[in-house]
């Protein structure tokens, strides 16, 4: 426990943010290679127009080629895939490149991931971060996070692996210059559409890392990149936020009591006027479908019955499921929601 009250709230607050970018630690090493700042512009993408029908034609080229292997750069990638999307390139325009706003950090030479307790790992250059899925992580620096799209697959590196529905090779833990610069890019557009709505995008594009390769590095001819962001955080709709809930639900919500869930289902159904009450579709298919969902509580009010909400039980009570840094937190939100659904329940009798 902290010995002070100002260094309790220190440690609330750094273990309130590991729910939003995440608690498996990772260190991060530098390693020969470029920093690659953003261009000062991007070239749109040919348009339909004659005059662009040969600049149209050699994109699709280039982006199509990738449906195949590698084969035209040696015998040793005629089994070596890379990923190959349905989209053009996006292609830097020459002139000077945009001001690097990465911290000096990040901006000198690349950053991989490695083993936490190997020699690179203890240099002071190291950095210390959160993973962020199985090849990307996010790294606090000068009191800022960021995003690293491609730094390792693990601590592995960048193995070459048989993935491919044939058997094809390809590289993991990285991205490559088609797939970073389409994420920097892709980011900018979707940061612009976000802000004119008053909206923050939870990734702003800064950077991409170009890795050089090792004596061993099998493969190299092709380049292994990393993209860099900005970033608000790491929690996810369906990874974090969906699953939490459907995690908690159960100790939110009892099983009401008679006919349980059966009222639930009939709500539903009468909500979605359901032609064949037996044949209740999944919420994903129906909202996959572009189908009305039904609003459940209106439905359970009209027909008389009703769920019961309740504060989940203290973090010592469910069974080891709640890290122990996060008692306090957990505890205090517990009762916060026993407080709010208190009064609800005094406001309406």
């Amino acid at each position: 426990n902290a010995p002070c009250a100002i260094c309790r709230t220190a440690a609330s607050m750094k273990v309130e943010e590991s729910l939003f970018v995440g608690r498996l630690a990772v260190v991060l090493a530098p390693v020969s290679g470029d920093v690659i700042a953003l261009p000062g512009a991007w070239r749109e993408h040919p348009d339909t127009s004659e005059g662009a029908s040969i600049r149209r034609a050699e994109a699709k080229t280039l982006a199509l080629a990738r449906r195949r292997p590698l084969g035209d750069l040696g015998e040793e990638y005629i089994n070596v895939v890379v990923p190959a999307m349905p989209s053009f390139d996006w292609e830097r325009m020459p002139g000077p490149e945009a001001p690097l706003s990465a911290p000096p950090e990040l901006a000198v030479l690349p950053l991989l991931k490695v083993a936490p307790g190997s020699l690179d790992a203890a240099a002071p250059s190291a950095l210390h971060g959160v993973a962020s899925g199985v090849r990307s992580a996010l790294v606090k620096v000068r009191g800022r996070w960021w995003r690293l799209k491609g730094c390792g697959n693990g601590t592995e590196g960048f193995p070459v692996e048989a993935k491919g529905d044939a058997g094809e090779l390809n590289v993991r833990g990285c991205c490559f210059q088609h797939t970073a610069d389409t994420e920097l890019r892709m980011t900018a557009l979707a940061a612009e559409a976000l802000a004119a709505a008053d909206f923050d995008c939870a990734n702003q594009p800064v950077a991409s890392f170009r890795y050089k390769p090792e004596a061993e590095w099998p493969l190299p001819r092709i380049d292994r990149y990393c993209a860099l962001f900005e970033t608000l955080g790491n929690a996810r709709l369906g990874d974090h936020l969906i699953a939490g809930l459907l995690e908690l639900l159960p100790h939110v919500v009892s099983e009401p009591p008679g006919k349980g869930f059966e009222e639930v289902r009939a709500a539903i159904v009468s909500g979605r006027a359901c032609a064949d009450p037996s044949d209740l579709w999944p919420t994903s298919m129906v909202t996959s479908c572009g189908m009305p969902t039904a609003d459940v509580a209106s439905q359970l009010t009209k027909s008389g019955h009703a769920l019961a909400e309740s504060a989940p039980p203290l973090a010592d009570e469910m069974g080891g499921k709640i890290p122990a840094d996060l008692h306090d937190t957990w505890n205090a939100a517990s009762s916060v929601l026993g407080s709010e659904l208190e009064v609800g329940r005094e406001a309406t009798g």
